[in-house]
């Protein structure tokens, strides 16, 4: 038996598998991924030309400016939670649970952050921020010039 239950094995705690863990949070994700590649650009074409007031004002708005619930904003207070809860697992008095799902937590933040820092800095660093239709070649989206703002 262990002294400290934060240095407790997962597979002693009953009813914790971390390999199940790990699925089910990447599967629907690739299924995800793997679904929007068919209709992305479809998609991104239809919003730009037909440009619904209603969606134009949800996907502008944030709670963090003051304004209504977002288009951005359940990510943003996901990965919120995420952090509390992770802090919390590895609190003292955490519980059972919570500490059996702290590696499940922790590949979240990390996933998360490496998302948000590496994946979308590079995407930014390859494609420009204002002059994507050079590297695609799609000159019809409303683009600027990388100098105008």
């Amino acid at each position: 038996m262990p002294l400290n239950r934060l240095q407790t094995p997962a597979r002693m705690i009953p009813g914790r598998h971390p390999r199940i863990g790990i699925w089910l949070i990447a599967a629907p994700f690739a299924a995800g991924m793997v679904a929007i590649s068919w209709v992305d650009y479809a998609w991104t074409v239809h919003l730009t030309t037909v440009r619904i007031p209603v969606f134009v004002d949800v996907m502008r708005r944030t709670v963090f400016e003051g304004d209504g619930l977002g288009g951005s904003d359940a990510s943003i207070l996901l990965f919120l939670g995420v952090i509390v809860l992770y802090l919390r697992a590895y609190g003292a008095r955490a519980g059972a649970r919570l500490v059996a799902w702290r590696p499940t937590l922790g590949f979240l933040l990390t996933s998360a952050l490496a998302a948000g820092l590496g994946a979308v800095h590079a995407v930014k660093w390859g494609l420009g921020r204002a002059r994507p239709w050079s590297v695609l070649g799609r000159e019809h989206l409303p683009y600027s010039e990388w100098y105008q703002v």
